[in-house]
């Protein structure tokens, strides 16, 4: 059992970096959303939740932050492709 200092620090850091994500969504000068769709965002788009991952989600948001920074098409065809071969093998069972 954790102890209640321990429980406040990491809610903190929690909440910090929610609120930074909330004011990068909302003040992002590309594409800015409003403040319930970056809640939304955020509440849909997370990749870890009750300890189950959504690479999917993950894929996702790697490669939109990569097309943010402004890779070219034939790298970004790559990135992708490979990221999902990864996710296919993931997938699978594994063979005898």
């Amino acid at each position: 059992m954790q102890s209640g200092d321990t429980l406040k620090k990491e809610n903190a850091l929690l909440i910090r970096e929610t609120v930074k994500r909330l004011i990068d969504l909302t003040r992002n000068a590309d594409n800015p959303l409003s403040l319930k769709e970056a809640q939304a965002k955020i509440e849909t788009k997370s990749p870890v939740q009750a300890g189950v991952v959504n690479w999917e989600n993950l894929r996702d948001e790697y490669l939109a932050t990569k097309k943010a920074k402004g890779i070219r098409a034939t790298t970004d065809n790559d990135t992708s492709r490979r990221l999902s071969n990864l996710l296919r093998t993931l997938s699978g069972k594994p063979t005898p």
